[in-house]
């Protein structure tokens, strides 16, 4: 997404030095909660350097379209593995750039527990530059 919000086209041009949104959900259309869910993405630190402090959540009913997605409200989360439900740290500590984000309980970064309630959709965003 652009830094509006809006979904950029398949294979759009992205000029580099430009700042970008990722969004990542999950939607649970179903009758029963999802329990547990683990959501991973190893950030390309030759394409992207993650935004600090970007890392946000928000929850919307299931089957939300992308403006609805967009328009939720975003809670942030922080960056450090500090017990909420997700972070971004530094996989590669020589280059001291965040590059692995997580959301839900993973061993290497000891998030809390990502569960999805019925009839919902909860979505993750962070921005990062183009390189």
């Amino acid at each position: 997404r652009d830094l509006s919000g809006n979904v950029l086209a398949d294979n759009a041009s992205v000029n580099s030095g430009s700042e970008i949104w990722f969004v990542l959900y999950v939607d649970n259309p179903t009758d029963g909660p999802a329990f547990d869910i683990e959501l991973l993405d190893q950030i390309n630190q030759a394409q992207f350097t993650y935004i600090d402090g970007t890392l946000a959540t928000t929850i919307v009913p299931a089957g939300s379209s992308d403006a609805a997605i967009w328009s939720g409200t975003w809670t942030p989360l922080s960056d450090n593995p500090d017990g909420d439900i997700g972070s971004v740290v530094d996989a590669n500590p020589v280059d001291g750039q965040r590059d692995r984000m997580t959301i839900g309980t993973d061993t290497t970064q000891p998030n809390g527990q990502l569960d999805i309630t019925t009839g919902t959709l909860q979505a993750f965003r962070f921005r990062v530059r183009v390189n």
